[in-house]
């Protein structure tokens, strides 16, 4: 099963289970992981969490801003 987490959401360990892919946005990995997602470090960081987590593959849908 392929689970988007949308929208940002507590869900429970028993659904994380069945998941075979994830594919959280920045909102939704800083609600399942409580790592504030700020820039590429910190998504870096809660996809780890995620996946550490759930231990499937994920695809977190970040999108950095470039400055200059």
């Amino acid at each position: 099963m392929v689970l988007n987490p949308a929208p940002a959401r507590e869900l429970s360990d028993e659904l994380l289970a069945l998941v075979d892919i994830i594919t959280p946005n920045e909102t939704e990995a800083e609600k399942l992981t409580g790592i504030r997602v700020e820039n590429d470090d910190d998504a870096a960081k809660a996809a780890n969490a995620l996946h550490k987590k759930v231990s499937v593959p994920l695809l977190l849908r970040w999108v950095a801003a470039a400055s200059g």
